[in-house]
């Protein structure tokens, strides 16, 4: 017998994260439908359960590209902060850079 779609991800809440699809729609609601980190709407497959890899406890619901960056980041709070300073110098820069006039403009 072949499981549907449903029968497979109620599978997956319940052994990956010891929910039910309930408990799922109760914290998407809970989030507004909206990413916990960057707050933008999920794409068509929806929100992502982000855990703690060593707890197992669930941190919240992410779009598909935040939970990736996270997972690429290993979790680890001083790498994700180091990006986030280094991504923070190269904004910070550029906008230094926008504000510097070129010599041959002309002073109003």
């Amino acid at each position: 017998m072949k499981r549907t779609q449903e029968q497979i991800r109620t599978n997956n809440f319940k052994y990956r994260y010891g929910i039910t699809p309930d408990d799922y729609k109760i914290m998407v609601n809970e989030q507004n439908n909206k990413c916990k980190i960057c707050g933008q709407s999920p794409s068509k497959r929806g929100l992502f359960v982000d855990h703690c890899h060593v707890t197992n406890n669930i941190r919240g619901l992410l779009c598909q590209a935040c939970n990736i960056a996270i997972g690429q980041m290993k979790d680890d709070p001083e790498r994700l902060e180091n990006a986030a300073n280094y991504v923070r110098r190269s904004v910070a820069l550029k906008s230094q850079a926008a504000l510097n006039i070129s010599p041959t403009s002309s002073a109003a």
